[in-house]
């Protein structure tokens, strides 16, 4: 404190007789009106109140919270209006797929917005605590007052004390039957419940750009780690590509696929997703019999001509924190949000090219991930083996971990188109990808804010269906001479 010229600001006891709650200031002046108050809920500490002098100005975040009510009975509703679309008429009016698919999101979340709404909640939702505990909470804070008037009257202290632990009781009864009957629903209610136990809301504070400015609004954090997440991409000269180094050419090829996309949709998550074309996955689960063959019309269009809507070359990516400092961008993991639409037509196209890929046998036998029957146990079981085979014989192993930095994000696409014609992808297929590969753009969200659009030079898309299988079709020729066990971005070598 002398050192500093601090000046300790708490002059009142905090618990019981003692001062054991502090708050220093320097200069003195920066605090004005410390005021103790009750205990909150169930410790056994006051609260202190105090008034901050500052010259930045401060102005109250006013952003609402909006819900949908999504009710069988509201989705019900949904179906109807959608089964009375003649989507043929409609469409009619629009010749580009781009112009077209537009039109088809416009009407989709006319109709949502219409049955169900977004409503306004208050960003504070406050325990409906019972009458019992309310009653109580309201005898405590009377006890309270009455102390404070008449501190040497031990008869009020020593009720005030009962009360307490009657609240503290009471309390705790009320949370462990609230916890009873959330995990007596289910698999999904518990997971939902240790999710909401243990992982934090933590909002992004203010950062600081590259030039050491500080960005204090949204909209400027938002900027600010689009920056940072930008720098991952690289964009490389390859107007002499390299040779690829696959030993043999399929004579078969693959440029066409069949579309079911009501089992599909069926099949998604129950989630009120985020989407660059704000059309959630549940929407499209709930409404898959209405929806599915005007979906499916689109599919096959884009198939065809050769093109992609334009909303499904971008992301919305979100901030998450990794470790370190959270004031600096550098120190945020970027999470990539598609179309939710695209994501459905990813997966019927991934499904058609695993298949074409097995049937000959195109996978390494050391790639482990992202692919049926693989993961990291039954590659840790094969490494073990071989590395006991060689112990058995005598034989020197050495073992090499290698991860890739960025390694989605620095995938060469001219490199990766080549690789993937190469094995025999062409024709509408090979024209799609070829799209959706190019002119990529993201913007930064936090909160209900958004960054400006940036370019995507390079690598496969995150957050997609498709990007993990295109890395790993990428990757798949690393295993040349030397022994290597893949799984994702990561690779072991030994020999």
């Amino acid at each position: 404190m002398f050192q500093t010229n601090s000046v300790q600001h708490v002059k009142e006891s905090t618990r019981l007789d003692s001062i054991l709650d502090l708050i220093f200031s320097c200069p003195s002046n920066l605090l004005n009106t410390v005021n103790i108050t009750d205990k909150f809920s169930n410790s056994d500490h006051n609260m202190l109140n105090f008034n901050i002098n500052s010259m930045i100005p401060f102005t109250k975040d006013k952003k609402k919270v909006y819900r949908r009510n999504f009710t069988e009975n509201n989705f019900s509703l949904l179906n109807k209006e959608y089964a009375k679309v003649k989507w043929t008429d409609e469409l009619s009016y629009y010749f580009t797929v781009d112009s077209k698919y537009d039109a088809f999101i416009d009407i989709i979340l006319y109709l949502y917005n219409s049955i169900i709404p977004l409503k306004p909640l208050s960003n504070i939702i406050r325990e409906n605590y019972p009458g019992k505990i309310n009653n109580l909470s309201k005898h405590k804070l009377k006890l309270y007052k009455e102390i404070k008037k008449n501190p040497n009257n031990n008869e009020i202290k020593l009720e005030y004390k009962i009360v307490t632990s009657q609240l503290r009781k009471q309390i705790r009864i009320y949370y462990n039957e609230k916890d009873k009957k959330m995990i007596s629903r289910g698999k999904s209610s518990v997971h939902k419940y240790f999710k909401n136990k243990f992982k934090p809301i933590i909002q992004i504070p203010t950062l600081f750009d590259k030039n050491g400015n500080p960005c204090r609004t949204d909209f400027d954090k938002c900027n600010a780690m689009a920056q940072t997440f930008q720098k991952a991409f690289i964009r490389r000269d390859f107007s002499n590509l390299f040779t690829v180094s696959y030993s043999t050419k399929f004579g078969e090829k693959i440029s066409d696929i069949d579309f079911n996309v009501f089992n599909l949709l069926r099949k998604l998550p129950s989630k009120n997703s985020t989407s660059p074309d704000s059309i959630p996955y549940i929407l499209l689960k709930k409404c898959a019999f209405t929806l599915s063959p005007v979906i499916s019309d689109l599919f096959r269009l884009i198939l065809d001509e050769g093109e992609i809507p334009e909303i499904w070359q971008k992301s919305i990516i979100i901030p998450l924190f990794k470790k370190g400092d959270r004031t600096l961008a550098d120190n945020y993991r970027p999470i990539s949000l598609t179309s939710t639409i695209c994501r459905v037509f990813e997966r019927l196209l991934a499904e058609k090219l695993i298949d074409f890929l097995n049937l000959h046998d195109f996978f390494c036998v050391d790639q482990f991930g992202f692919l049926r029957k693989r993961s990291t146990v039954t590659q840790l079981l094969t490494m073990l083996d071989q590395i006991y085979s060689c112990v058995d014989k005598g034989n020197k192993v050495d073992i090499v971990y290698i991860d890739f930095e960025k390694a989605f994000d620095t995938v060469p696409i001219e490199l990766l188109i080549q690789k993937i014609k190469y094995i025999g992808i062409n024709g509408k297929i090979l024209r799609f990808l070829i799209h959706f590969l190019s002119n990529r753009k993201f913007k930064v969200g936090i909160e209900q804010d958004f960054s400006d659009e940036y370019v995507i030079c390079s690598g496969v898309p995150q957050g997609s269906v498709l990007g993990p299988l295109l890395f790993i079709l990428f990757i798949n020729d690393l295993c040349l001479k030397i022994l290597i066990l893949k799984y994702m971005q990561t690779t072991l070598n030994y020999t």
